[in-house]
């Protein structure tokens, strides 16, 4: 079963997508491009948004619009209007880190790393936005957090930091909101890419975008195994997520940043989101958590 693109708009970095089930809409951002999109797939029109700057994981609130996190803030924003209201700003980070992946959490909070922007240095984290919008480091010398989820008891968390070919598992109390025991769940091969974002299915399987593979992957964590893999047409696939009706349509965002003019040439998609049915497969997803 292959991919079917959807080229336009392109993005320099396509990642972050999330369903909005209330809208029945898939939303990503284009982090150097500065854009939220939001796709009908119904109609298969695509509105594009005007973001803040580095604008990097969209969340969807329990009371109402959705959660922007861009450079080093967090804002609040409402599908339809155009201004961002700003909610946190970490005020002690370095002018070259800034936010990435972010996802909410079964207990309720904001789970939200950084990176180094040249991912040179250890000096990202990962950090726990509580629905008060207090925030606390859980994880530190991380390269470049990236894609995240939970398993579905919600006893275990999984991440990447793309800088490492693995995706970690960690004991999580979902009532506490806290990580505990750390194992590998996952090693990826010397021949694939980068793990980056990263999600569930209903079955417990994590499907990872192999950023420089031209794959989206599924795994099983339980015991690190290899179950399939989704050929890619486009070197840098960013993310995955579900959505559609009753969460079987699996789509996968791309990039082409860093890409020469003859590499483009020859992946012309590169940077397209992307879909594929998963019904067939019996495979669906679940909804995404909200915070607070």
């Amino acid at each position: 079963m292959k991919p079917i693109s959807i080229p336009e708009p392109l993005s320099v970095i396509g990642e972050g997508p999330v369903w909005d089930e209330t809208e029945g809409y898939l939303l990503w951002v284009d982090i150097n491009g500065d854009r939220i999109h939001r796709l009908n797939p119904e109609s298969g029109k695509v509105e594009t948004i005007e973001a803040p700057k580095l604008a990097s994981a969209l969340v969807p609130c329990s009371n109402g619009g959705w959660l922007v996190s861009a450079y080093h803030s967090i804002y609040h924003w409402i599908p339809g209007k155009t201004s961002f209201d700003e909610v946190l700003r970490l005020e002690n980070l370095p002018s070259d880190v800034r936010f990435n992946d972010g996802k909410a959490g079964p207990d309720g909070g904001l789970w939200i790393g950084t990176m180094d922007l040249h991912e040179s240095k250890a000096q990202g984290a990962l950090y726990r936005v509580s629905a008060d919008f207090q925030y606390e480091e859980k994880l530190s010398g991380i390269y470049c957090s990236n894609g995240l989820d939970w398993s579905l008891t919600h006893d275990e968390m999984y991440y990447i930091d793309s800088h490492i070919p693995r995706v970690q598992a960690y004991a999580f109390d979902s009532k506490n909101g806290t990580l505990g025991q750390e194992r590998t769940a996952v090693t990826l091969n010397e021949k694939s890419g980068l793990p980056d974002g990263m999600s569930i299915d209903h079955k417990g399987m994590i499907w990872v975008a192999e950023w420089g593979g031209s794959r989206v992957v599924r795994w099983n964590p339980a015991d690190g195994s290899q179950l399939s893999a989704i050929e890619m047409p486009v070197p840098q696939p960013s993310s995955c997520a579900f959505g559609g009706a009753n969460y079987e349509t699996l789509f996968i965002t791309s990039a082409y940043q860093g890409m020469s003019d003859s590499k483009r040439a020859e992946y012309p998609l590169s940077g397209a989101l992307f879909h594929m049915e998963t019904s067939d497969l019996g495979i669906r997803g679940r909804r995404p958590f909200r915070f607070g």
